[in-house]
């Protein structure tokens, strides 16, 4: 980090909205997700492009953005977090082939 750079506690999006880290991983990465694609509506909505393509590209420009901007250690923390919970969804979506029982959520969905 250069020495005029501020230090961030969270993941600053292209606004200046911040996702604060926090010790609860699974309610940051819902809370970092729900800010990108909040962001993201909320941006064609000013341009007055709501499609699906566009909000598309929206998210896709902001996740370049936080990619560009976190330090490297945030940045492989938050890909192990995200990658497990996909591998994690997608071994909820084979069980049954798998012949396994998928425990029951502890999350309020």
């Amino acid at each position: 980090m250069a020495r005029h750079e501020k230090a961030v506690g969270g993941f600053v999006l292209r606004s200046g909205y911040t996702v604060e880290f926090e010790e609860d991983i699974p309610a940051m990465l819902d809370h970092l997700k729900n800010a990108i694609l909040g962001e993201s509506v909320a941006a064609c909505k000013r341009k007055r492009r709501v499609s699906w393509e566009s909000i598309a590209r929206e998210i896709g420009a902001e996740v370049e953005h936080l990619a560009a901007t976190m330090p490297v250690e945030i940045a492989h923390g938050l890909l192990t977090a995200l990658l497990h919970e996909r591998v994690i969804e997608r071994l909820v979506t084979i069980a049954d082939d798998l012949q396994l029982q998928v425990p029951p959520s502890t999350t309020i969905q």
